[in-house]
């Protein structure tokens, strides 16, 4: 057992609340709106609308805290425990309340947090204890044991402030050997939840009755074979996807047959992608059964990927190895993903999705190539090539050649996506090396705007005596404002010109007949120039798009900055809070809510007048312990690890299928 005396919380005692004055407190958290104090970070605790006291004798700790709730948060080293908490079985925290609020112990770990929630009544004291046996489900690539931090957060309805009183922590040793916490299915073992599989019989047992259930739910109404609409607007029938406006100014994409049709689906489609993951031979002890190597769910070796091969010690694809115990073979789960579709009001397959689905003639898809890459021997910063060397451009040449390959000529194939989620609004294109050819193309993109060095001086601000002197600036000596930064800023949409500009010709090239759906766009929007230079080139500006409603003044304003493309959201979802995985660090929402915002959120998207679609991500729940590459670990598939689908966003997706092409009707012109 370890334990703390609370007296190191106090400020006399714990350096990081006594800030010397040569080093003044930094803001982590914006202050609520009407607070009095600001939530301040020192030395590794976080102070929420709270502040520290030492209650009377020095035993405890007295958390006072502001307006309807305040935390402390620290990390383990702060308060002498240790970095690792191997053998540590439970955490508990003693509090005492001086009026009634709420109370919860919590855990943070790199994706997701631990935590108990306890009611405590006036002079009441309680014991919070965080059980931490799950500690693994969320540790995604750190090492399982080291948690991130510890929090204590209080909250209440009433505006009379509080006084929480800290008596006691400490991490309680476990006994004997951890044990598994995932059981044979992938599935958290600690935990139940209805439809939980707890057989293999079960799941052949599902596919059954799924299968009598999807021959009774009829495809949607009025759809032509592409799924596009019958029942609106006619455009001139063709050989491929195209996009058009309708004569109220709404964007549309077009089916081959010539019927307006909004893109509604999902993204990553798959059952044999090695991003899907688990990390698994040195971590044996987490799981109550794997299958062996050579067999269907296990990864060993070299693998190719679309990144370049990777080697792999021992993975584990649960989602793959039970689609294979379920249906005896992927063949058949490629039928059955191909029934569910149109059922569940899905018309698009979306990116990264398994070749088996994405070749034949059903389900319209997408398909999704790769122009932003690091390439050996080819400088590449923050994510980002020198597109001025042409080392790129040929590389890009045969990447496409490859890839687009298969789908010259074939009408179900909607549009290519290149690249996704790029740090376009943080470009950092002056760290690139000073030899590189994207430096060169620097020096002759400041001759031509400001012609010698005493314009280039003035600008910066500062004397430079050579142009050498000017490749060697670097993104660091870039002013955040003034004329310097407007020159990079010129220079960034130089560089986004010719990226996309390039990408378009290479696609033009090898496949003249199919849709450029854009780099996916993400959050934050890049400054207008790089938008407008985008937008220039591409048919659809792809955005993707996690908050919980899509914002029409913000898309307005992509739509605008792009010249007036339409837009289609590469991905949208909401996670779910479930027993099935622990919280993530961000919110996570019940079912009938996440019902709820599903038809929300496509609703107002599809009210917009450019908007040509939507994309989930992703069809299947992220590996329980966390896919091997990030740790990413979150439960937003609209089928589980079991393959066994989450029946409220197939209510929520039929609805929205049945519903879309009348809310559509309801889009503003466009303009």
């Amino acid at each position: 057992m370890v334990t703390l005396v609370v007296a190191a919380l106090l400020p006399a005692s714990l350096p990081a609340l006594v800030v010397p004055e040569r080093e003044p407190p930094r803001t982590v958290l914006s202050a609520a709106a009407g607070g009095t104090w600001e939530p301040v970070k020192r030395r590794g605790v976080t102070l929420t609308h709270a502040r520290v006291e030492a209650a009377s004798g020095g035993a405890a700790v007295e958390l006072h805290l502001d307006q309807t709730g305040g935390s402390m948060e620290w990390v383990p080293t702060v308060v002498g425990w240790p970095t690792s908490w191997q053998g540590q079985a439970q955490l508990r925290i003693r509090v005492t309340a001086n009026e009634a609020l709420s109370v919860e112990g919590v855990v943070v770990l790199p994706r997701g947090r631990l935590g108990e929630t306890r009611a405590v009544g006036a002079g009441e004291t309680v014991d919070l204890r965080v059980n931490l046996v799950d500690m693994a489900l969320a540790a995604g690539t750190q090492p399982i044991d080291e948690p991130v931090a510890v929090r204590l957060i209080a909250r209440w309805n009433d505006p009379r402030p509080r006084v929480l009183r800290i008596e006691a922590l400490e991490l309680e040793t476990r006994e004997g050997a951890r044990g598994p916490v995932i059981d044979r299915f992938g599935q958290r073992l600690h935990r139940t939840w209805p439809g939980k599989v707890v057989e293999e019989a079960e799941l052949r047992r599902r596919a059954e009755e799924e299968g009598r259930s999807l021959a009774a739910l009829p495809p949607l109404a009025e759809r032509d074979s592409f799924g596009g609409w019958t029942g609106g607007p006619t455009f001139a029938p063709g050989r491929f996807f195209r996009v058009e406006r309708d004569p109220l100014g709404r964007w549309w994409l077009v089916t081959p047959e010539g019927h307006p049709f909004f893109s509604l689906g999902t993204t990553g489609v798959r059952v044999g992608f090695v991003m899907d993951t688990a990390r698994a031979a040195d971590r044996r002890d987490l799981f109550a059964a794997l299958p062996g190597p050579g067999e269907e769910g296990w990864f060993e070796g070299t693998w190719p990927t679309a990144n370049g091969d990777v080697d792999l010690p021992g993975n584990v694809h649960f989602y793959r190895w039970n689609v294979l115990r379920k249906y005896g073979s992927f063949a058949q789960w490629t039928d059955r993903v191909l029934e569910r579709f149109p059922r569940w009001g899905f018309n698009t397959i979306g990116s990264w999705s398994e070749e088996g689905v994405l070749r034949q003639t059903r389900v319209p898809h997408t398909r999704f190539l790769r122009a932003r890459v690091a390439i050996p021997g080819l400088p590449a910063v923050h994510g980002f090539p020198d597109v001025w060397d042409p080392r790129w451009e040929a590389w890009v040449d045969a990447e496409f050649a490859r890839d687009t390959a298969i789908e010259r000529g074939n009408p179900w194939l909607i549009g290519y996506f290149v690249d996704n989620e790029g740090h376009w609004a943080d470009l950092r294109l002056l760290d690139f090396p000073a030899t590189s050819a994207l430096r060169q193309a620097w020096v002759e993109f400041v001759r031509a705007e400001l012609g010698d060095l005493e314009g280039v001086s003035q600008v910066w601000g500062r004397p430079l005596t050579s142009w050498a002197d000017l490749s060697r600036l670097t993104a660091a000596d870039v002013p955040a404002t003034g004329p310097a930064r407007e020159l990079v800023r010129r220079f960034e949409s130089a560089y986004a010109d010719r990226y996309v500009t390039t990408v378009r010709r290479l696609l033009r090239k090898h496949d003249p007949d199919h849709l450029y759906l854009g780099c996916r766009f993400v959050r934050i929007p890049p400054h207008e120039g790089i938008v407008a230079a985008i937008g220039r080139q591409v048919d659809v500006l792809s955005v993707n798009c996690y908050s919980r409603l899509p914002d029409p003044a913000a898309f307005a304003e992509w739509h605008r900055m792009s010249g007036g493309r339409p837009i289609l959201i590469g991905e949208f979802h909401s996670p779910l809070a479930s027993p099935r995985q622990i919280p993530p660090p961000w919110q996570a929402f019940p079912e009938a809510e996440r019902e709820i915002m599903v038809g929300d959120f496509i609703r107002t998207w599809a009210r917009q007048p450019w908007a040509v679609g939507c994309h989930w991500y992703q069809h299947a729940d992220q590996p329980t312990t966390g896919r091997h590459t990030d740790g990413e670990n979150q439960t937003v598939g609209v089928v589980d690890i079991t393959d066994t689908p989450y029946e409220h966003l197939v209510r929520a997706f039929r609805a929205a299928g049945e519903s879309v092409y009348r809310w559509r009707t309801e889009a503003k012109e466009g303009r």
